[in-house]
């Protein structure tokens, strides 16, 4: 641990260095997303956390946080030194500080004009792609025109609509397996510890509950997972689709130039402004063939085990109890097939 946390100062020490000021985002698009060039590869965020606590508390790297006129706290890093460099220092944090709010305005929207593009983007391109992938495999989607859908099996989902659900029948014998979807764009990677990995594992146990018999699945689609959720889904019987892509579809708001200028400029380079619909060729090939090929082993995981802590998915997802965690893990150690490591 102390290896990887020592490797995270440093690199974040180059990236203050190198831009002179940067968002957190920004860095974590720039170790975490990919390698950092000197880096023999990428560095975990929460590695990047540790790393940025020691360098704020020793003074080597100094945190402001200033509004912006739309009412917005944008909080920037920069070297704790800038003798005879404020001038570059104070400039490029403004300029960061402008493309983060452009990217927070996709993200979450205005005063005048509240709602975010990013996650109804990638609820579509989510839909566009299950529709695309529906012939091949046989998915009979709950709302095939929207996707996003109240009622799954003749059931209420659970505290509000899923983004999508679709059903197919795999396997030998073949058994009707029930897809949950939920899809997050964000740019914070999705850990085991995460809550809104919760929100779909919550649903699809209430969904369980109400009917025995069913053989559910629920899957999440993000744009970046961390090894712990990967393992912790694959124990429950869940899936985990990581689209690592951020979607922008036609909006007023949004033009090619600015778009092309948040990616230089906080090295977001996995943002993309596409036409709608989008089939997103990752997320296809994960609903044509790996999801398919394991989905019968995830419902039966999820059937004997995973579908019965639906109040601890609850606490997890709405509060962040991590104790709720502990107690999943302790009880799921029983199973035959747990690996553990979340």
């Amino acid at each position: 641990m102390a290896v990887n946390v020592d490797l995270a100062v440093r690199v974040l020490l180059e990236i203050a260095e190198q831009q002179l000021a940067f968002v957190w985002p920004e860095a974590e698009a720039r170790a975490a997303d990919e390698p950092w060039p000197t880096a023999p590869r990428v560095v975990d965020t929460h590695l990047l956390l540790l790393a940025r606590n020691r360098l704020l508390r020793d003074d080597r790297l100094t945190r402001v946080t200033e509004p912006t006129r739309g009412g917005r706290d944008i909080t920037i890093y920069h070297p704790h030194d800038t003798v005879k460099r404020e001038r570059a220092v104070g400039d490029a944090a403004a300029r960061k500080r402008l493309m983060y709010t452009r990217y927070r305005t996709w993200a979450e929207g205005t005063v005048k004009d509240p709602g975010g593009i990013l996650g109804p983007a990638a609820e579509r391109v989510l839909h566009a792609t299950l529709r695309a992938a529906s012939p091949s495999v046989g998915y009979q989607l709950e709302n095939p025109e929207g996707g996003e859908t109240s009622e799954i099996l003749g059931h209420a989902v659970a505290s509000g609509p899923a983004d999508n659900a679709a059903h197919a029948y795999l396997g030998n014998p073949p058994r009707r397996i029930t897809f949950v979807f939920e899809s997050k764009s964000r740019r914070q990677h999705i850990y085991h510890e995460t809550p809104s990995l919760y929100q779909v594992l919550y649903k699809a146990a209430e969904l369980q509950i109400a009917e025995p018999s069913a053989w559910v699945v629920p899957v999440l689609v993000c744009r970046r997972a961390h090894i712990t959720a990967f393992r912790l889904c694959k124990d429950v019987g869940a899936y985990i689709i990581d689209a690592r892509r951020q979607w922008l579809l036609p909006h007023s708001r949004v033009t090619e130039p600015e778009v092309l200028e948040v990616r230089n400029a906080l090295n977001f380079l996995d943002l993309y402004l596409g036409e709608d619909p989008w089939i997103d060729p990752r997320i296809e090939r994960h609903l044509r063939t790996f999801l398919p090929a394991i989905a019968v082993r995830q419902a039966e995981r999820w059937r004997s085990a995973g579908c019965g802590f639906s109040d601890h998915y609850r606490e997890l997802w709405q509060d962040g109890a991590l104790t709720n965690l502990a107690k999943i893990r302790e009880e799921m150690q029983d199973q035959p097939w747990f690996q553990g490591g979340w």
